[in-house]
């Protein structure tokens, strides 16, 4: 009976030091840059942020002595006054901007990143297509009472849209549309952002009207601590502050 007892302590005791060692992933992970980024290397050198944009982005900043309208000719010009930024002289050149300066911000997530030495993200997310995993802040919140809504900013993609599962757009991008809109998300980099040692995955986001003129672009960092989590979104004013 002892011998029984003991038995089947082990047994259990073993059981959960595998579930524990599953959810951990101690496996130490590699900093990884998508070729889109031009990158010599996964991490960005100084020659890389000031590569200069195909044209000079017209830029409206918030100064203390007003508004300044500037040229921001790389990458390094825009993180410089990120956080100023108001808009642009007109609204074609304002969606440029956003657009062409996305990749930056991984650049400067890359250039302070460590090697994440635990992982609890999928090896390959473009079969990584439920929306339950998602956040539902992914969605495109274009007012601000839908950006106010918990739904929206707690909850997750599967009870905000309804929809069940991400389309594979192309073989690195993954997509969603319903009520109107939609948005595709792009994987250009994985590494600790965030120096928790936990591994993040930034993406870029672009949202999209099915029938009008709206369209978006930004940033978007995932992770999570836990592989039968959903992900959560990071806050790039946290990873990258003034």
């Amino acid at each position: 009976m002892i011998f029984k007892m003991k038995y089947t302590q082990f047994l259990l005791f073993s059981l959960i030091g595998l579930v524990l060692f599953n959810n951990s992933a101690p496996a130490e992970t590699t900093i990884f840059a998508a070729k889109e980024l031009h990158l010599k290397d996964n991490i960005p050198n100084e020659a890389e942020f000031v590569r200069p944009f195909e044209d000079p982005l017209p830029a409206l900043l918030a100064t203390a002595k007003g508004e300044e309208l500037v040229q921001l000719s790389n990458c390094r010009d825009y993180l410089s006054v990120r956080h100023q930024i108001m808009g642009s002289d007109n609204e074609t050149d304002y969606h440029a901007l956003v657009s062409q300066t996305a990749p930056c911000i991984v650049l400067a997530l890359l250039k302070s990143s460590n090697i994440a030495k635990l992982s609890a993200l999928p090896k390959e997310f473009i079969v990584y297509t439920k929306t339950a995993y998602y956040p539902a802040t992914l969605w495109p919140a274009i007012s601000d009472d839908e950006r106010k809504d918990q739904k929206w900013s707690n909850g997750n993609l599967l009870s905000y849209t309804k929809k069940t599962a991400l389309s594979k757009i192309n073989n690195k991008t993954l997509g969603l549309e319903s009520s109107g809109y939609g948005f595709h998300i792009t994987l250009l980099a994985r590494g600790d952002f965030n120096h928790d040692s936990w591994e993040d995955a930034a993406f870029v986001w672009e949202s999209y009207s099915l029938h009008g003129s709206y369209a978006d672009v930004r940033i978007v960092v995932l992770t999570r601590t836990n592989p039968n989590n959903n992900l959560i979104e990071l806050s790039l004013d946290q990873l990258l502050p003034k």
